[in-house]
């Protein structure tokens, strides 16, 4: 007869109560604790906050935050990369009349006007240069 260890079996301890030494369940990893802090920024609503407060503001890597400013028309974008380097950046808001974007540059038949108006006050200028010569 060969020896059959400690609780009956050839394999010591290990196989307590199983078959085999083998319990039959598997690994399963736990849930990951992520902590939640009182000033987590991505909440569902419309969100205000001054400047300082969104400098203030803990976002989470990968992530970025909106809100609306409390000091007048702008908003703000607060941006945080994987390494955890944030980013503010700060809009302004402009109003579109009617829904129309208002040009701010000059077309080309402005341009030529410009250039046309250039021309006839140089020339005045080099006739004055010459009476002032004489």
């Amino acid at each position: 007869m060969s020896y059959m260890g400690y609780m009956g079996n050839s394999y010591g301890n290990a196989g307590l109560g199983t078959q085999n030494g083998f319990s039959g369940t598997s690994y399963q990893p736990q849930p990951q604790f992520v902590p939640q802090t009182a000033n987590y920024a991505l909440k569902m609503g419309i969100q205000f906050a001054s400047q300082a407060e969104m400098e203030a503001l803990i976002v989470p890597p990968n992530n970025s935050a909106m809100a609306f400013g409390k000091e007048g028309d702008v908003f703000y974008v607060k941006s945080v990369d994987n390494l955890g380097r944030s980013n503010l950046k700060i809009y302004d808001f402009k109003e579109r009349v009617n829904g129309e974007v208002k040009q701010e540059f000059a077309t080309r038949n402005e341009i030529a006007e410009l250039s046309e108006k250039i021309s006839v006050l140089e020339n005045k200028l080099a006739e004055l240069k010459g009476v002032d010569n004489e």
